[in-house]
């Protein structure tokens, strides 16, 4: 009986484990896409930067026709540029890397919940059979179980043919041995 109350109780705590990972996870994946929108703003905005600097850059060179000689600003210019292509380079590959974490963790979002179906599935059969064990071996001994008792108390009542006789015992002062023939004793008295 003993036994099969541990197992119920290790089938609740896989399930609580389960959903607890489920929520984890759907909690970075949450993250990964706020962090992929943000790169995404930003690429946008490095991108129209990019392309004012490079229109700057275009009308200066309209204006000076041509000229041989590279002013400072100019250089500047080039400059800011080039740092705004590797920036947004840097950002791509950025991205890219967000995007891939996040389909990893789709990936493993989907596989935890065939996980946890199939746990339930199982647990699930696994607790109908418990009832079941747990019925019979009260239709047979007579023995109803009083649960609302403090942890180490084991308390209860056999009651057969008409017959009534309640039990308290101490799970720390009596052996497991002495708590299965004292109920059996009193089994064997109704």
């Amino acid at each position: 009986m003993e036994n099969l109350l541990n197992c119920v109780d290790e089938v609740m705590m896989q399930l609580n484990d389960t959903s607890a990972e489920k929520e984890y996870l759907t909690e970075i994946l949450k993250d990964l896409k706020e962090n992929e929108e943000n790169l995404r703003k930003s690429k946008e905005a490095m991108q129209n930067d990019l392309t004012s600097l490079e229109k700057q850059v275009k009308r200066q060179n309209e204006e000076q026709g041509e000229k041989s000689v590279v002013t400072p600003k100019e250089k500047e210019i080039h400059l800011q540029v080039e740092r705004a292509k590797q920036h947004r380079q840097d950002a791509g590959l950025e991205l890219e890397k967000y995007v891939t974490d996040m389909q990893q963790c789709q990936e493993q979002l989907s596989k935890l919940s065939v996980d946890r179906e199939n746990i339930c599935d199982k647990n699930s059969t696994q607790l109908e059979k418990i009832k079941y064990d747990i019925d019979l071996y009260t239709h047979i001994t007579g023995i109803r179980w009083q649960y609302d008792c403090e942890a180490d108390d084991i308390k209860g009542y056999i009651s057969k043919h008409g017959f009534l006789k309640p039990f308290t015992l101490n799970s720390r002062k009596n052996s497991g041995f002495f708590v299965a023939n004292y109920l059996w004793d009193l089994m064997e008295e109704s």
